[in-house]
C-alpha cells in the first residue's frame, strides 16, 4: 500500500467529493476496472435490491480510467445494464482519479465493494483499508488470503448475498468500527519497505 493513504476525517473529505466530482450523497466505492471478471453487473444487480428493500438514499460510486473510455465494449455493457435496471440517479460513473483525491474518495465511501470473480492480488481492499474504510469483497481467488480477518466476504455470484452485506456493514455500527479497526492493522502488513525486506532474504537465501 502506498504510504500516502491514510485516513481523513470524513466530513472534510465529503466535501472535497462534493465540490471535485458533485457527489452529494453518501456512498458506496467501487474503485477497479471494467473487465467481465470485476462483476460488476451482479454489483450492481445487488446494489438495486439493497435500494428497493430498504429505501436507501445511497449512490454507488463506480471509478477508474477504463471508464472514462465510454468506446469501450465493457464499459458500454455497464451503462446499459444501469440503464435497464434503472438506476441511472444512483450510480456515479468516475474515470481517471487524480493522485491527490484518492484518500478524499476512499475516506468520504460508507464502505468499499470489490465484488471479483478473479484477483490476482485486489491492491483497492488494502488502500480502502489503509483510508480506514470497511471493506466488503469476493470470497473467492486471492483476496480471502489479502483480506484476512480485516473484510467481510460475499458469494460474488449472490446477488442477494451481495445486498445482505452491504446493508449488514452500513447499518451495524459495531461492525463498522472493528472492520475499520482490523483494517487499518492489515493495511500495515502491506508495505512497500517489508516487500523489498523479504525480496532480499530470498536474494541472501538463494546466494547462499
Amino acid at each position: 500500500v502506498r504510504d500516502d493513504l491514510f485516513p481523513l476525517n470524513r466530513q472534510e473529505a465529503r466535501k472535497t467529493i462534493e465540490k471535485e466530482f458533485g457527489i452529494k450523497n453518501d456512498y458506496i466505492l467501487y474503485i477497479g476496472g471494467a473487465d467481465f471478471r470485476k462483476n460488476i453487473h451482479n454489483l450492481l444487480l445487488g446494489f438495486g435490491r439493497f435500494l428497493e428493500r430498504h429505501h436507501a438514499r445511497h449512490s454507488l460510486v463506480l471509478a477508474g480510467e477504463v471508464f472514462g473510455r465510454t468506446y469501450l465494449h465493457e464499459v458500454k455493457s455497464i451503462l446499459e445494464s444501469v440503464e435497464k435496471l434503472g438506476l441511472k440517479e444512483n450510480i456515479t460513473i468516475l474515470g481517471f482519479i487524480p493522485e491527490q483525491y484518492m484518500n478524499h474518495l476512499y475516506s468520504g465511501a460508507d464502505l468499499f465493494i470489490l465484488p471479483s470473480l478473479y484477483e490476482g492480488f485486489g491492491l483497492p481492499v488494502l488502500e480502502a483499508m489503509a483510508c480506514g474504510t470497511p471493506v466488503v469483497t469476493s470470497h473467492v481467488s486471492s483476496l480471502p488470503e489479502i483480506a484476512g480477518n480485516a473484510a467481510l466476504l460475499i458469494d460474488p455470484h449472490d446477488v442477494d448475498n451481495i445486498a445482505n452485506v452491504i446493508y449488514t456493514v452500513l447499518t451495524d455500527n459495531g461492525l463498522r468500527k472493528d472492520l475499520i479497526h482490523k483494517g487499518l492493522e492489515r493495511a500495515k502488513q502491506f508495505t512497500w519497505e517489508k516487500t523489498a525486506r523479504e525480496t532480499l532474504a530470498v536474494y541472501k537465501g538463494l546466494v547462499q
